[in-house]
């Protein structure tokens, strides 16, 4: 049997009898996230950093700043490959006679598939019962995973490898955090082995804090009790430290869930003036279509996600789907650009070739003729690095509100209403759903999905990363990056 995590007991597995032997649990289920009342926050009046007439991190002509802003990163490293590239990225564009930010701190941010998991494990359940046994409605759930649980074969192992072994799939949040911990030490510590012009410079990166955040979502936990941890200590010390936000914010750059963000500013709703948050997952603000959390980033902890984009803070937000999916890099190419080319592109190289999705989707090792991998998080760094390779424009605020929707148990069919979206900017009643559930609760009864809906009450617009412009091209991301490792013989 596969042990539920400690973090999730009390709401995620409430109806042991819906998983069967799969998976366990016991204990009161806690309130919905979109019932947890939200603190008072005295909304940022932040618009203009530095006279740029915006909150990005470049002057009015789109250029940097002569001064390099102030960075933290808040990643979950071990998730996915992705967060390899884009923190090294920004650690060496912050060295030189020109840099482009200044990264201060390292976080690490918790992250788990196991609410993406679990619905594989049923799934495989049900392929093994003979098929006079197999009902209706479980034939159509098996149909929806029926392709993933080939291709995990494909690659070698089954939802079965996952309770009997321990692997990437099945961690809970505890141990990413442990886990992402340690890697992320030692993909910075690589640094010290730099060379070139810059290498006494580059090699003190290897000095950079590196904290851990917290290890339990807000979601799932008692959010009335704070998640403490260092990371999120780290964050709130750096921002009440800001004195002069419209000339020197910190800018909190999170590729990953935004659960330490989220703990931050529950316990300092006076970091809503200090701070700007530069966040990657969802679909566009003005998406009436998709459910906001039915991305990685933003489904793992829905309630983090409503106290990110409910409490004002100033939010450049770059949703994953389209705009990020423009950031594609293939085997060829990692191939050619950096295996046996230094330390840090061999490490880099080598995650991409381990990268973690073969267990959870069942996805190919990308070296068949035309695959690539989307580089989702390293589009965050761009607006500091590569300003001049994105689009962006203003959106009103907006909210997460949450789906009030019954499922059948299997989540292939839910019922219910949500809010609907009226792009004057005021609801208007509901909207009546019939629908699968991107994020469900494992209770069998219920789904988690949330929607943007306009804020209320109103709050400054946030900035929607719109359009890149490619990551393998001569004026691209990968090409500046590049560039940087070689120079430095890493």
């Amino acid at each position: 049997a596969l042990e539920p995590c400690p973090s999730w007991a009390r709401t995620q597995f409430a109806n042991g009898a819906l998983i069967d032997d799969a998976l366990t649990a016991a204990g009161p289920a806690l309130p919905l996230w979109s019932e947890f009342p939200l603190p008072e926050f005295n909304v940022s009046t932040l618009t203009d950093v530095r006279g740029s007439g915006s909150i990005l991190p470049v002057q009015a002509d789109g250029v940097n700043f002569l001064t390099p802003p102030r960075v933290v990163i808040t990643t979950d490293l071990d998730n996915e490959f992705d967060d390899w590239p884009a923190v090294i990225w920004a650690l060496l564009g912050s060295v030189g006679d020109a840099p482009s930010l200044s990264v201060e701190a390292i976080y690490i941010e918790p992250f788990s598939f196991r609410w993406q998991t679990v619905l594989k494990v049923i799934a495989y359940k049900i392929e093994q019962k003979p098929e006079e046994e197999v009902s209706g409605l479980e034939a159509a759930f098996l149909a929806v995973y029926q392709t993933t649980l080939d291709n995990m074969r494909l690659n070698g192992f089954t939802p079965q490898t996952w309770v009997e072994t321990d692997n990437h799939a099945i961690w809970c949040p505890e141990r990413s955090i442990a886990e992402s911990l340690a890697s992320t030490q030692r993909l910075v510590g690589l640094l010290a082995q730099a060379g070139g012009d810059d290498a006494e410079e580059i090699a003190a990166l290897a000095d950079t804090p590196i904290l851990a955040g917290s290890t339990a979502y807000l979601t799932g936990s008692d959010p009335s009790v704070p998640l403490e941890s260092d990371a999120v200590s780290d964050l709130i010390a750096r921002g009440r430290a800001v004195t002069d936000p419209a000339n020197d914010p910190l800018y909190v750059v999170c590729i990953g869930a935004p659960t330490n963000i989220a703990a931050a500013l529950l316990q300092a709703p006076d970091l809503v003036q200090k701070i700007i948050v530069v966040w990657d997952g969802a679909w566009p603000s003005d998406d009436e279509t998709h459910a906001a959390t039915g991305s990685f980033n933003a489904g793992s902890d829905p309630l983090a996600l409503r106290v990110l984009f409910g409490s004002g803070v100033p939010l450049i937000f770059a949703p994953g789907f389209p705009s990020l999916m423009d950031l594609q890099l293939s085997r060829p190419e990692v191939e050619a650009w950096l295996s046996g080319r230094g330390p840090v592109s061999d490490a880099i190289y080598t995650r991409f070739l381990a990268n973690p999705d073969l267990q959870p989707y069942g996805i190919g090792e990308y070296n068949e003729a035309g695959t690539s991998r989307i580089q989702w998080d390293i589009g965050c760094m761009v607006p500091f690095i590569a300003p001049g390779l994105l689009t962006t424009v203003r959106q009103p605020a907006v909210d997460i509100v949450q789906v009030a929707a019954s499922c059948n148990g299997l989540f292939n069919s839910c019922e219910g209403v949500r809010p609907s979206y009226d792009s004057s900017g005021s609801g208007g009643g509901g909207v009546a759903i019939a629908t699968s559930c991107a994020t469900p609760n494992l209770d069998g009864a219920s789904c988690r999905d949330g929607y943007f809906y306009p804020a209320d009450p109103p709050r400054p617009d946030l900035i929607e990363i719109q359009v890149y412009w490619g990551i393998a091209s001569p004026t691209s991301i990968m090409r500046d990056l590049l560039v940087k490792l070689q120079a430095a013989g890493l």
